[in-house]
């Protein structure tokens, strides 16, 4: 099986996930994340705004929000295929569906640019996962370029079970996360 018909299988497998199995799964997920050392410890930290059948984020980012921990969001630039990091505040004033993929993102009027070293925590997406905490995305490299420039700060992943598999394949491009919380486990690579 080639990575692309892997990324394809595991994404077809999180899709057929029902909505009531989605929500559960992400009250699990956010519970154990909410009681990990580096949720807890962390003030600045990065997390994706879920899409389609993903590990919700909302109610996260409304926690963290309301613990006046600094969040920050991803802005895609499709063109340069990076990621641009900007200060949320209010989660249901200031998103709107960007252009490109439809994810919500700041509207320019509420983009707020950070570094990527002001991090302490980056809860990266993915579509699917193994035990050593392999990762492979939607194909656009946006986390492994932004992993790879900064590889100090501590990475979780947030994943429902069914997105793990025995071996992720991997290109010399891919970074590993340090960890991963599923609605069943934990895995730790630290």
């Amino acid at each position: 099986m080639t990575k692309e018909e892997q990324r394809e299988k595991l994404l077809e497998i999180r899709n057929n996930l029902s909505t009531t199995e989605v929500k559960e799964k992400s009250k699990l997920i956010k519970k154990r994340l909410f009681a990990t050392e580096e949720y807890n410890t962390a003030q600045t930290i990065l997390i994706y705004i879920s899409f389609n059948n993903e590990v919700r984020t909302k109610a996260i980012i409304k926690k963290l929000l309301a613990e006046d921990k600094r969040v920050i969001v991803p802005i895609t630039d499709t063109e340069e295929k990076r990621l641009y990091l900007s200060e949320l505040k209010n989660f249901e004033q200031e998103l709107t569906p960007s252009s490109t993929y439809g994810i919500l993102e700041p509207k320019p009027e509420y983009r707020r640019l950070i570094n990527k070293e002001e991090l302490d925590l980056i809860i990266a997406p993915g579509v699917g996962f193994d035990d050593s905490c392999n990762r492979i995305g939607y194909g656009g490299g946006y986390y492994d370029r932004l992993l790879a420039s900064d590889p100090q700060v501590l990475t979780i992943a947030l994943a429902f079970s069914e997105q793990l598999a025995e071996q992720i394949k991997t290109s010399c491009h891919d970074q590993k996360v340090e960890k991963i919380i599923t609605d069943k486990k934990i895995i730790s690579c630290k």
